[in-house]
């Protein structure tokens, strides 16, 4: 697998439990540590430019500007002062103290600060002190008396009404509040997205070694069996892909023995057959001698009986050795190429089908050009199909009724071409004893150069299909 080294850390640990734990941790120091820095340099920067003296004059000024383009714009005059309220309520980080007239602490006619918090304005002649008005977000850890003391530190101003008379106020801001929230926010959000690097970092990691581990099992299982799993680190995964290479390795070895069994197998069935063949040839030598000198009628019947066997036992040894053919080895010899469809149809039948037509059979076909589009292709190996086919033909000539029409059909469903080929048995017993060797051995080589072989009976019939997939150039 990929060498992870240079992600450092990353393969320590001896379980992904662990190693995630550590990333938590490691995640949620980063976030602190950048949650602090972000909060000193936020203060910092806000204490330097923007809680100067100067600078909250300059707000001040600002903010009187607007409340008199208030006033005016809304044509808010002695009898709706109350109305001053609304323009609080839209600035939350202000705290106004509003005198109407003298600016003396006798006779005057306030707004007492009773419904402040509400930020309304009532007519009251009590006298006991100012109207206040505070903005929604004002810091609640300051009292009445820090917040009247900012807003007189700031002096007194006279805002004229839209009816000529005017009012006095004193103004105090925080709009420094504005800012402190929005960098606590920012530094959250900040924070956050370090500690959720931090761990995607890690599950990044995790996944890449996993997609490496599957792509290598892939490779192991559709491309080569030899190819070497690998993995670095000392965890789950690691012990995972240990115990697949060991697999692997189990794998190979079985398939050693295999092939080493199947090789003398094969060299076995070879030799028998050969060894068989030998004695049989010669049996078959005395046979026909003794048939050339005649005998009685008993001598005839048991010459023809020991011809019968005799022939019966090369019949079992040739089968042998076919069968030892199809399930010896084969698959190394299979070479699948593509063939155009009607020509390779043409070449493993046409022979056969004049073959079967001059020893007596009625071969009926369906023509082939009506079912295959021109152009089609068959992606197989035409020599093991050549088998399929010869063993089928084979079996034809030993187990059909010759009195009976062999129909051969062909059929396209679904992107597969269908062969099938139906004849009626023959009823002698000679004739129809059959071992199955050669269907046994069509099945095996459809596997590997087809899709399907398949044969069965119904009533007097044989009906034996072969499925071969077929695509347009």
């Amino acid at each position: 697998m990929t060498d992870y080294k240079e992600r450092e850390g990353e393969l320590k640990y001896r379980s992904l439990y662990i190693g995630l734990l550590y990333n938590v941790v490691k995640g949620l120091v980063f976030a602190v540590v950048i949650w602090l820095v972000i909060m000193l340099l936020s203060y910092y920067v806000i204490g330097v430019y923007f809680t100067t003296p100067d600078m909250k004059a300059e707000r001040r000024k600002e903010y009187l500007k607007d409340l008199q383009g208030f006033v005016i714009s809304n044509a808010i005059g002695e009898e709706n002062a109350e109305e001053i309220a609304e323009w609080v309520r839209e600035n939350p980080y202000v705290y106004l103290i509003v005198y109407y007239g003298r600016t003396s602490a006798k006779n005057e006619r306030l707004y007492p600060d009773d419904n402040a918090s509400e930020g309304n304005i009532s007519d009251d002649n009590t006298g006991s002190k100012p109207g206040e008005l505070m903005g929604s977000r004002i810091d609640e850890t300051l009292d009445r008396d820090q917040l009247v003391a900012d807003a007189t530190a700031g002096g007194y101003h006279r805002i004229e009404l839209f009816d000529g008379n005017n009012v006095t106020v004193a103004i105090a801001e925080y709009t420094e509040n504005l800012y402190y929230a929005t960098f606590n926010i920012t530094s959250l959000i900040v924070a956050g997205l370090v500690f959720t690097l931090s761990l995607v970092r890690y599950i990044r990691v995790i996944i890449e070694r996993i997609k490496r581990f599957e792509s290598d099992v892939t490779i192991v299982s559709e491309i080569d069996m030899n190819y070497e799993i690998v993995s670095e680190g000392a965890d789950e995964i690691t012990n995972l892909s240990g115990k697949v290479e060991q697999m692997r390795q189990s794998m190979l070895q079985h398939i050693q023995s295999e092939k080493e069994a199947r090789a003398m197998n094969a060299e076995l069935i070879t030799s028998v057959s050969h060894d068989i063949r030998t004695p049989l040839t010669v049996l078959m030598g005395y046979i026909e001698m003794m048939k050339e000198h005649g005998g009685d009628e008993v001598m005839e019947s048991y010459v023809s009986a020991t011809e019968s066997t005799a022939m019966r036992l090369k019949q079992l040894a040739d089968d042998m050795f076919r069968y030892s053919l199809a399930y010896g080895g084969v698959e190394d010899s299979v070479k699948l190429e593509e063939y155009d469809a009607r020509t390779l149809i043409e070449q493993l039948f046409s022979e056969h089908f004049l073959l079967m037509r001059e020893m007596g059979y009625d071969v009926q076909v369906d023509p082939i050009d009506d079912k295959v589009e021109e152009g089609s292709i068959i992606r197989s190996d035409a020599p093991h199909l050549m088998r399929i086919v010869d063993n089928v033909f084979s079996n034809l000539r030993k187990y059909a009724d010759i009195n009976k029409p062999i129909y051969f059909s062909v059929e396209m469903l679904d992107s597969k071409l269908v062969l099938e080929c139906k004849n009626t048995i023959r009823t002698d017993t000679e004739g129809a004893e059959s071992n199955g060797i050669g269907l046994k051995t069509c099945k095996k080589l459809a596997s590997l150069v087809a899709e399907s072989f398949e044969y069965f009976t119904e009533g007097d019939s044989f009906i034996c299909r072969l499925v071969i997939p077929i695509r347009e150039r």
